[in-house]
């Protein structure tokens, strides 16, 4: 999995961008080496022809003739090129959606929850979901994020009085788990929920999920959720901060 530094600005709307952060080995990483040889090739047969078999006996070496790998050559590029279109045109589109129940984003909703959907056309097989969490009144680290499992990531919310299930809950979610197209986000998953007690207990928490498309590509995003709270939930959260009884520290 991917690290990232923790000093990272997530209220940039560019912050967790979907990638591709690997290509596959079979259906492009090959082909790209396929193409690499031949035009090598091609390279070759052209200096034999320009300065003449006879000038040097290393000049009579020859694997495919000019002719032979400028065809092979041309189907292989158009191959590839075909490839990359139908990649781009199977492309999962990995996303993220918080709302309260009702979806009516009311200022006295106690409960928010996180979706998370594929809104492009293609299928997406889920490869790894890991977490980054940091409380309020913790040090920002000065190194790189520790993306850690949901087991650490349930163990870190307990360690602050939080209860799974009455003031949290996040979803696990099985590697090789199938994340089909779907039109809306409420069509998708919903992969936790938080009250805003709990919200108020934390200054970052983020999600990053690899997927595979049907090309074999892997894809990454990070959602940061703390950050990307809707207005009236921040709000809650500032209020229940406020409150005399409630220590975050």
């Amino acid at each position: 999995m991917a690290r990232g530094p923790a000093s990272s600005y997530p209220d940039d709307e560019s912050f967790g961008s979907q990638r591709v952060v690997r290509r596959s080995l079979l259906f492009f990483l090959f082909p790209m080496l396929v193409i690499s040889l031949l035009a090598g090739n091609l390279g070759w047969e052209v200096l034999r022809a320009n300065i003449g078999r006879k000038t040097a006996a290393v000049l009579t070496f020859s694997v495919i003739d000019a002719a032979t790998t400028a065809n092979l050559l041309a189907l292989a590029t158009g191959l590839l090129l075909a490839r990359m279109q139908y990649a781009r045109a199977v492309r999962p589109v990995i996303s993220f959606a918080i709302d309260d129940e009702g979806i009516r984003f009311s200022p006295d909703s106690d409960e928010w929850r996180v979706w998370i959907y594929n809104a492009g056309s293609g299928i997406a097989v889920v490869e790894d979901y890991r977490y980054y969490v940091r409380f309020v009144g913790q040090p920002v680290p000065n190194d790189r994020y520790h993306w850690v499992p949901l087991s650490v990531v349930n163990d870190q919310m307990r360690s602050r009085g939080l209860v799974d299930g009455r003031d949290f809950h996040i979803r696990w979610r099985t590697r090789g788990s199938a994340l089909p197209s779907v039109q809306s986000y409420t069509d998708g998953s919903m992969l936790a929920w938080f009250t805003v007690k709990a919200l108020a207990e934390l200054e970052r928490f983020d999600i990053v999920l690899r997927v595979t498309d049907a090309v074999g590509d892997s894809h990454q995003r990070v959602f940061p959720c703390v950050n990307r709270l809707p207005s009236v939930a921040r709000e809650s959260v500032a209020r229940y901060r406020r409150r005399p009884s409630t220590s975050t520290g």
